[in-house]
């Protein structure tokens, strides 16, 4: 960890400007293979402040974009494997989805390892669903959660192992081109609106602030168009529902879905409201709105839980709801991480795998990448 002041002047190969899961898990991954020196620069005080720290850390494969199943297929497996070396990281509860074609295509299932459940194989696994009305029902063993402290905590020990640093509280400013090629970051210790205390170089820059990334960009020349949505999340009690560990459920359908926990049941009614960048609020109460939501499902179960805890988080969409990743052909040296909507916690670790190969010169997927097709965006250049 570097303070504002002690950073100054001093030149890196890449700096990731934003310290999440995607900018750790790029930053990491560029460490591995050996690409010295990286820093990341991260406004709040600690890891995954906002949109990394603030999800149900459900490891879903299956998206709605037979793309975005690729990267998390791909990111869940990274994940497995890091349970390797760090116990209790992912516990494999496998999930059951409520799903049809115009939520998840056949085009995505084909990519994951699963089957379709009977009804009565669904209401054995969940007898509190009373009021559920059938349909399609996907099994998925190898989905399941993560502990996101955890693996924020991983990508960090990673990232310093290999000669990497992090400087938090560091709000990154403008970035500026300079006649070298390289790049110039403006470095504020605290908010926006402090002055600045210093500036680092580098020849390669990775974005990779979430929310914040639009705004961010349009300020250093870089205009990208990103739609920034809340989402609530509760805790309650686990009422009549049972102690056994058993899968977390999602019903594309109905907007809802459930993680056991220990001590208490996860839920969320799945909005998606526009917002900007750090304004995390909802429309409706969020407790009457879940209970509204879930009650089509679940009858005589929901009434008697109690509300524990609640909160809102942020979810990050491009245009067409792909993510944006790697090199942008505007400008050499400038690559994207943002994007990740709702799989942010899955594909992470795949997300950091693609974004390291586009620094290091691989060319990254053209449905990923910053093109004309994908953004409505003026052609200006860094100043």
């Amino acid at each position: 960890m570097r303070s504002v002041s002690g950073l100054s002047a001093e030149r890196f190969e890449v700096v990731v400007i934003g310290g999440g899961l995607a900018g750790l898990a790029t930053a990491a991954a560029l460490g591995s293979q050996g690409c010295h020196p990286i820093l990341v620069l991260e406004s709040e005080t600690v890891p995954g402040a906002h949109s990394s720290g603030k999800n149900a850390g459900l490891v879903r494969q299956a998206a709605e974009d037979p793309l975005t199943t690729q990267l998390c297929v791909r990111g869940a497996e990274l994940i497995r494997q890091r349970q390797r070396e760090f116990p209790d990281l992912f516990q494999p509860t496998g999930s059951l989805i409520f799903s049809d074609e115009n939520h998840v295509p056949e085009s995505s299932w084909t990519q994951v390892e699963h089957r379709l459940l009977r009804e009565d194989e669904v209401r054995l696994r969940y007898p509190e669903l009373q009021d559920w009305p059938g349909g399609q029902a996907y099994w998925t063993p190898k989905d399941g959660t993560v502990d996101v402290p955890k693996l924020l905590g991983s990508l960090m020990e990673q990232l310093v192992s290999s000669g990497g640093r992090a400087a938090f509280g560091a709000h990154a400013g403008r970035i500026k081109t300079l006649d070298s090629g390289e790049f110039q970051i403006e470095v504020r210790q605290g908010s926006s609106s402090d002055p600045v205390n210093g500036e680092v170089l580098c020849r390669q820059v990775v974005i990779a602030n979430g929310a914040w990334a639009a705004e961010f960009s349009e300020v250093s020349g870089m205009p990208i168009t990103l739609s920034v949505t809340n989402r609530g999340c509760l805790i309650t009690d686990r009422g009549g529902f049972g102690d056994q560990s058993r899968p977390w459920v999602w019903a594309d359908q109905a907007g809802w879905y459930l993680r056991q926990m220990r001590g208490g049941l996860m839920w969320s009614a799945c909005e998606e409201e526009e917002t900007s960048a750090g304004i995390l609020d909802l429309s409706t109460d969020l407790e009457s709105h879940w209970r509204e939501k879930v009650q089509s499902s679940w009858g005589a179960s929901v009434p008697s839980l109690k509300l524990l805890s609640a909160w809102v988080g942020q979810r990050t969409f491009c245009p067409d709801r792909r993510f944006l990743l790697g090199r942008d052909s505007r400008c050499d040296g400038w690559h994207w991480a943002v994007g990740l909507g709702g799989h942010g916690v899955t594909s992470a670790l795949a997300v950091g795998e693609q974004v390291a190969g586009s620094v290091l010169g691989m060319e990254t997927h053209k449905d990923w990448a910053w093109s004309a097709d994908r953004f409505v965006s003026s052609s200006k250049s860094l100043s």
